[in-house]
């Protein structure tokens, strides 16, 4: 396996950073990674063990993992952003279609649970209000009752798009005839 370098994290970073989609991420590159940080806590370990190496070479490791962490998390966060971006958006539009382009395994269950609870979310708050919010008291909560949750979902994202024609279509169904 060729060497990865806290340099070669960061192109990562910026790619995701400069692009609107999902960089491809592939499990020989998280393999990567993942030996990127075996290696240097174990040579931060046998620093710490020996004399030999020079103060300044160990004070120089330690800000460089932590610098690679940061960058892994800003990566994450990133990716993260855009997932949920787009699951508002599918869920908003009705697409039938759900592109996940570039997903990583945990990022596409991620994204088709957040399609599902937006969705319910959306119809709870408009069923709601077509049954004016008369609820039978022996009906326990659930999760959907909860329109609240789209609304978080939206605003932790920075998503701030107009109503999309399926809710255009759901307040219209409910609207009075005339």
């Amino acid at each position: 396996m060729a060497d990865f370098t806290y340099e070669d994290i960061y192109e990562l970073l910026r790619g995701e950073k400069y692009s609107t989609d999902l960089q491809p991420i592939t499990p020989e590159l998280l393999k990567k990674i993942c030996l990127y940080f075996e290696l240097k806590q174990e040579l931060m370990q046998k620093q710490k063990e020996s004399a030999l190496f020079e103060k300044s070479s160990r004070d120089q490791l330690k800000p460089e993992i932590e610098n690679a962490t940061r960058a892994l998390r800003d990566l994450y966060e990133r990716r993260e952003k855009k997932i949920i971006n787009r699951a508002i958006f599918t869920a908003r539009s009705d697409f039938k279609i759900k592109d996940t382009t570039n997903f990583l395994p945990a990022e596409e269950k991620m994204y088709l649970c957040m399609i599902d609870i937006l969705r319910e979310a959306t119809d709870g708050f408009f069923n709601s209000i077509k049954n004016a919010g008369v609820k039978k008291a022996e009906e326990p909560a659930t999760e959907t009752d909860t329109p609240r949750l789209a609304s978080r979902i939206a605003a932790s994202s920075g998503f701030t798009a107009p109503l999309s024609q399926g809710v255009t279509r759901r307040v219209r169904a409910l609207s009075p005839k005339t």
